[in-house]
């Protein structure tokens, strides 16, 4: 058992590769995680009140085909067309309120757009067998009673066309908002995809998707596309002016990946990416990939790193991949002398 790390120095950037296990140690960027914390919870104030049994509302099917019922409080989402989009006045969710979405297979999509002024608040049960999109340009919120069972989902503050819902290629754009998308619950993704992008994504919950791929993204314009339930591609076009990536909960994506990235819309822009929770991506098969990126403008872009990061190699396997660039990379030292490579 050894210990290594690696890095390398690129035009305006730093970047640090490392296999293995980082140990959480507490440091002085507590105090900035604090400061950054207060002003990302600033918006609590203006959220709307949601009941216990609270379900969305509206639901107007502008392309594909499905039904929408309700039961007490449970609401069905019956998906007839292997894509489809809704139109929702308001979408949350209260504790003990439910939503099914029931679609033909798990590659299908339904993209959810939101009207409402405010966030989206999802406090109770979100499933569905296949890829769900909740688009609010005001945020999406997960509470810690939230319970988010999908075969892949994608939350935003960006929006989407007609069209790229017709053809499953999507261009995520930024409507003028800066609002954020923020998990305090469980979210688990059965083999798909995660992925967060708004200009603040905050993660204090737990976030699963074994054998599948996990992101995190600060921009304000991303292309991606599914197929057969898996993420094909994934491209951060435009960044943010004020990106923030904070993770202070758990990932996890063993077989499979995780990034957490911000972009920096121009030099007048930070990025940033904060850890301090932790983050598994180990490699249990062979072949699997078993890899974690944090990634910040390599122009404008912090990264911080405090808390764990494993990608070990199990049943024989070699370990994984852990890389962390940006302009400035800061990891504690007491850290670096910890890291361990499992082969």
């Amino acid at each position: 058992m050894t210990s290594e790390l690696t890095r390398s120095h690129s035009r305006g950037g730093q970047s640090s590769t490392v296999t293995g296990h980082v140990k959480e140690t507490k440091t002085w960027f507590q105090t900035l995680r604090l400061s950054l914390l207060s002003l990302a919870l600033l918006p609590i104030s203006l959220w709307a009140g949601v009941s216990d049994v609270q379900l969305p509302t509206g639901g107007n099917v502008t392309v594909g085909s499905a039904q929408v019922s309700q039961n007490n409080n449970t609401l069905n989402v019956h998906q007839n067309s292997q894509n489809v989009g809704i139109q929702w006045d308001s979408f949350n969710i209260g504790q003990n309120a439910t939503v099914n979405f029931y679609q033909p297979n798990t590659s299908s999509i339904a993209v959810n757009r939101v009207l409402d002024s405010n966030a989206s608040q999802i406090m109770g049960k979100l499933n569905a067998n296949g890829q769900v999109f909740l688009l609010n340009p005001n945020g999406v919120i997960f509470s810690k009673t939230a319970q988010v069972n999908v075969g892949g989902i994608v939350a935003s503050t960006l929006n989407v066309t007609d069209s790229d819902i017709v053809s499953g290629k999507f261009k995520l754009q930024n409507q003028g908002n800066a609002a954020s998308v923020e998990n305090y619950g469980s979210v688990i993704a059965n083999g798909g995809v995660v992925a967060f992008i708004a200009s603040t994504v905050i993660n204090e919950g737990q976030i699963q998707a074994h054998n599948g791929v996990i992101h995190l993204t600060a921009a304000d314009q991303v292309t991606l596309k599914l197929q057969d339930g898996q993420l094909t591609e994934y491209k951060v076009e435009i960044g943010t002016l004020q990106g923030l990536i904070d993770n202070r909960g758990a990932i996890l994506a063993n077989n499979g990946a995780i990034y957490l990235t911000a972009k920096a819309k121009d030099s007048l822009s930070k990025a940033v990416v904060n850890h301090s929770g932790i983050i598994e991506a180990n490699r249990l098969s062979q072949n699997a990939k078993g890899e974690i990126v944090l990634l910040a403008d390599v122009q404008q872009g912090t990264t911080n790193v405090s808390g764990i990061l494993k990608s070990e190699g199990r049943n024989g396997q070699a370990g994984g991949f852990i890389e962390t660039s940006a302009a400035q990379v800061k990891v504690v030292h007491r850290i670096l002398q910890d890291i361990r490579i499992a082969h």
